[in-house]
């Protein structure tokens, strides 16, 4: 199943955040974390409690990580 991750990218451009601050963050790389974006590889279980924490949407994840593509 790939996921859309529109909405953390939204939110990611509502706090002012590249993909290379947040993939470094995250401890990967920007191209990683593109590939993750991209629905190419999966986000950890850890990446993503992280990078909900980052971005403060911790009470909606679901809806942030979990939404399937149309």
């Amino acid at each position: 199943m790939v996921f859309d991750y529109s909405r953390v990218l939204g939110k990611m451009k509502e706090k002012n955040l590249t993909q290379a601050v947040v993939a470094g963050k995250l401890g990967i790389s920007e191209n990683s974390f593109r590939n993750k974006i991209k629905g190419r590889t999966d986000f950890t279980t850890g990446e993503i409690f992280a990078l909900a924490l980052l971005l403060d949407v911790t009470q909606d994840i679901g809806e942030y990580f979990f939404c399937a593509k149309a």
